[in-house]
């Protein structure tokens, strides 16, 4: 059965809701029993692992989601089936290509990285193998709309993260080194689960040859990536660049800097839980040119951002820096101006990923990848020129990267709204 957003949204904030949560017992539970630095260590392997994950896999994620929904709304079987064959192409090739360049900085990923820790390196190899693979037929079950699976997969995904955490710390007694497998096998675990249950959709590891890529699909995957990669690194990408300029502090940092984003990854997982039912809906809408059932769609995501954003910014300012201490411990010292800075970053960014859904759903996504380029250079810029702390440093560079990339895409926005209201009137 395929949901629409009410439905979808509904299941994905349970399912990821409760990954969230999961997600969220596993870094306290890790913090508390690991300590800041140790902490920051597991937190660069989890970081590295996903951000390259998403290089991989975001964008052939969204190419998936939305021609999957968009050839179905057609009743194109033949068209649908292509767009998963071109994408799952796209997505081997990506991952050979991130394995090998891997292998030849192998020296440097291990050195500056994981502390020398070999094992984390055999662990970041079956980390981004496992998890883009499940993220590939995650983008599968939203794009059939599936969301029941999908949201469920991700919350065994956590859940089995966190039983394993256990497992390795309090009854074996293992360090970062050892407790790396944690993030590593959760994934692989979730694909077992997600397979038999998804297993009347095409598979597409099944498949004997393909007949034709769809360039179309390639370009929309290959801009979509750049688009993800910007609304996906935000949670992850602070602790790899800390491990990079932080010196001999740099665990302590990436720890307390994963400490106090945590809660905040709350707040984003409704905003995500949101879009998982808007995105293959709105492509839909786009493809039958249902006016009014788009307005209906932004607008209402709009307001839920918006009351979001309205929310998380006075709390993180006047309670931010008790909460990371109340879950993490007194060890994890958090000032309020890193606290309020973040929570204006993680506000910019859940308004930058709801335009970027609009921006891709329409077929326009180029606009939000110019913005996201913009924003990039905006973050390299504080980073070699500004002269500040290495936590200040990186808060201001992400704080913005995320206003650029916001406030582009909502400009093009409010000239194509502008241009089509001027349209109607002549008519």
């Amino acid at each position: 059965m395929n949901q629409g957003v009410r439905k979808g949204s509904l299941y994905a904030l349970l399912g990821q809701g409760a990954a969230s949560i999961l997600l969220f017992l596993f870094q306290m539970l890790a913090g508390r029993w690991l300590g800041v630095e140790l902490y920051g260590l597991l937190n660069v392997l989890y970081s590295a692992i996903f951000i390259v994950t998403v290089v991989i896999i975001a964008g052939v994620n969204q190419g998936l989601i939305r021609y999957i929904a968009f050839f179905e709304a057609k009743n194109d079987n033949k068209s649908v089936i292509q767009s998963i064959e071109t994408s799952f192409m796209i997505y081997l090739l990506f991952l050979l290509t991130i394995v090998l360049l891997s292998i030849i900085f192998k020296d440097f990923i291990v050195q500056r990285l994981f502390n020398g820790e070999t094992i984390m390196l055999m662990q970041y190899f079956i980390g981004i193998c496992c998890l883009s693979l499940f993220r590939f037929y995650n983008g599968m079950l939203q794009g059939y709309r599936k969301f029941h699976i999908f949201s469920f997969g991700f919350g065994f995904k956590e859940f089995t993260m966190l039983i394993i955490l256990v497992i390795l710390i309090k009854f074996l007694n293992l360090s970062v080194p050892e407790v790396g497998w944690s993030i590593v096998l959760a994934p692989l675990f979730a694909i077992l689960y997600i397979l038999p249950s998804a297993k009347d959709l095409y598979n597409p590891l099944k498949w004997k040859r393909i007949e034709k890529l769809n360039l179309h699909i390639v370009r929309f995957i290959l801009i979509a990536g750049i688009i993800s990669l910007m609304n996906q690194w935000i949670i992850r990408i602070g602790p790899l660049i800390l491990k990079l300029i932080g010196g001999d502090t740099a665990d302590y940092y990436a720890g307390l800097f994963s400490a106090i984003i945590m809660p905040l990854n709350l707040v984003r997982t409704v905003v995500i839980s949101l879009l998982v039912g808007l995105f293959p809906n709105l492509s839909r809408a786009y493809s039958l040119k249902d006016e009014n059932l788009i307005r209906r769609y932004i607008l209402k995501s709009f307001g839920l951002v918006g009351l979001l954003i309205i929310l998380i910014i006075p709390v993180y300012y006047y309670f931010g820096s008790n909460i990371v201490r109340l879950l993490f411990g007194a060890e994890f010292v958090a000032l309020r101006s890193d606290t309020t800075l973040l929570s204006i970053v993680i506000s910019l960014s859940l308004l930058g990923i709801l335009l970027s859904k609009i921006l891709m759903a329409r077929g326009t996504p180029k606009y939000s990848a110019f913005s996201f380029l913009i924003g990039i250079l905006g973050l390299l810029g504080i980073l070699f020129y500004a002269d500040l702390p290495p936590m200040k440093l990186v808060i201001i560079s992400l704080l913005v990267c995320n206003f650029l990339y916001t406030f582009i895409q909502a400009v093009y926005l409010l000239i194509v709204k502008f241009q089509s209201y001027l349209k109607k009137q002549t008519i």
